[in-house]
């Protein structure tokens, strides 16, 4: 059964025409009722129908982006070109995830972080304030990158690690 439909609400983002959302059912684990509204997607490759995922707010995802399983994307944050959220990940506040980046487990990136560029952020790690995760590089398990940390290259923040600044 499909879990949303287009309304006519539509935002224009770098040329790019991103339809508003609006629940067709319930999905009890995160709160939406069917006629709920949600977030911007360009197309409805961007959200999956399967699982318990949601695009909210004025998030927005598009181009080749996908949102699947139980991910959820909130606030402002932004997700574009052929980057993945799943899993159970979250984005939000301002983040920006785009260039291939994948973003997933029980993962959080939010403030004004970015992640791009095949950065990977994953298990229960967390990439906020102004970090950036990009140029194949990944912040993993309990990892923490935040401040104005740039976690680039193959560098990879694993463990209990914390990087600032």
């Amino acid at each position: 059964m499909k879990k949303y439909d287009f309304t006519d609400e539509v935002v224009l983002v770098n040329g790019v025409k991103l339809h508003r959302i609006k629940a067709l059912r319930d999905i009890p684990s995160i709160g939406i009722k069917a006629g709920d509204l949600g977030g911007f997607i360009e197309r409805k490759r961007n959200l999956s129908h399967k699982g318990d995922c949601w695009v909210h707010e004025e998030a927005k995802v598009y181009g080749k982006a996908k949102v699947f399983e139980n991910a959820q994307v909130f606030g402002h944050a932004k997700v574009s070109d052929h980057a993945g959220i799943h899993g159970n990940a979250r984005v939000f506040d301002y983040a920006k995830i785009f260039g291939g980046a994948d973003i997933y487990d029980d993962a959080w990136v939010y403030g004004h972080a970015n992640i791009f560029d095949g950065g990977e952020v994953c298990g229960h790690a967390k990439v906020f304030g102004n970090a950036w995760v990009f140029g194949n590089a990944g912040a993993c398990d309990e990892a923490q990158v935040y401040g104005k940390a740039r976690i680039a290259g193959l560098e990879q923040v694993t463990g209990k690690d914390h990087v600032t600044e």
